[in-house]
């Protein structure tokens, strides 16, 4: 099969740690065998090399993976290893000193405080830091700016489904957002990702 011949040249990929990411929005979607075998090899193989990927980025895309997929010891571990190498400053809020610009999208720091954002809330729910690396992404807008169409929707994600409080009421078919003064409505069925 590719898959093997593939990972055994290469090792890990951050092209196979999209393709979990994107799955774990769609854990009740039925695999195939060869589909099943194939995302069990990624899985386990991002498992074993956890520790190589450097990125923020993709550290903090793998713990959402592992924590989505019930490995919710790891994700928390690994999460917790993320949230030790923060800086916090009563003017910038949270944020990493090695949140610098690649030359890929995922190594850019406003998407990858998005994705942090994303991995401090679902992972730890740890709203008290969310709301501080939030702090830094509007600075970021104030200062200078979020440099990208892609920039702008993560932040705009990160700071609405980050820490968000404002759930609907069970039953009801919306999410409620109080954004400044007026209260936006979204129906439920709109899924605010990161990517």
């Amino acid at each position: 099969t590719y898959y093997k011949k593939y990972i055994k040249k290469h090792g890990y990929d951050v092209v196979n740690l999209d393709y979990l990411y994107v799955r774990s929005y769609y854990p009740d979607s039925k695999l195939s065998k060869s589909q099943k075998e194939a995302y069990d090899f990624f899985y386990n193989n991002a498992k074993k090399y956890n520790e190589s990927y450097q990125s923020l980025f993709t550290q903090s895309m793998l713990s959402v993976v592992f924590n989505r997929h019930g490995d919710k010891k790891l994700a928390q571990e690994m999460a917790k290893r993320i949230k030790e190498k923060t800086l916090y400053s009563d003017e910038m809020g949270m944020y990493w000193r090695d949140n610098t610009s690649g030359w890929c999208w995922n190594e850019r720091p406003i998407e990858t405080q998005a994705m942090l954002i994303r991995t401090m809330d679902e992972v730890l729910g740890d709203r008290e830091s969310v709301a501080k690396m939030q702090q830094w992404l509007l600075k970021q807008k104030q200062t200078t700016n979020w440099n990208t169409d892609v920039a702008t929707v993560n932040a705009i994600q990160a700071l609405l489904a980050g820490g968000t409080s404002g759930k609907a009421k069970k039953g009801s078919n919306e999410e409620q957002f109080k954004v400044d003064s007026p209260v936006l409505i979204a129906p439920s069925k709109i899924t605010l990702t990161f990517g």
